[in-house]
């Protein structure tokens, strides 16, 4: 799991645990007791490692990643109606559009899972409705509507060449459920 941070990044937030250069320290932790055992290559390492641990909006990506990433392991059955867990290949598509919606000014959307393996975000405003959801058939569907008027709608294979980035900009220019519009 990556956030947004330099190359130099030697840390990240999973949970309330921090993983320092592949130690787990608890968040909460002193960083810096933990840093003198390590060699920094970069002084920008421990920055990024100190601005992941104290910025709200990157725990906030983080933990929607650790979510998605945890509806993998759900059981069989899991919603009392057949559901089906996560599959991998599903998780890691929408993890991937997670992280390229990290790097923007978007706000963090509500996630949700349904028992046929789908996971999907929505960020929604008064009268206005934006979704994005990824299929276990390996396609991702988008959707935005503003009031009565559906302004943007797609339904794609997602492929290992997919443009997320692409995809986050068009729902930007047609919905107005992003706090940045």
């Amino acid at each position: 799991m990556s956030f947004p941070t330099s190359n130099n990044t030697i840390g990240y937030v999973s949970g309330s645990m921090l993983l320092l250069a592949g130690q787990s320290v608890p968040a909460s932790a002193q960083i810096l007791d933990y840093l003198p055992q390590r060699q920094l290559t970069h002084v920008g390492q421990m920055v990024d490692i100190l601005n992941v641990a104290s910025n709200p909006t990157i725990l906030a990506w983080s933990k929607l990643q650790n979510r998605v990433e945890s509806w993998t392991e759900l059981d069989h059955d899991w919603d009392g109606d057949d559901g089906i867990p996560l599959s991998r290949t599903t998780a890691d598509s929408a993890i991937a559009f997670l992280q390229s919606a990290s790097l923007t000014t978007h706000p963090v959307p509500t996630p949700y899972i349904a028992g046929d393996g789908e996971v999907g975000f929505r960020w929604t405003a008064p009268g206005n409705f934006t979704s994005v959801s990824f299929l276990d058939d390996g396609h991702i569907v988008a959707y935005v509507r503003v009031g009565e008027a559906v302004k943007f709608t797609m339904d794609r294979e997602v492929g290992n060449s997919f443009n997320y980035s692409q995809l986050l900009n068009s729902l930007a220019l047609n919905s107005q459920s992003f706090a940045f519009n």
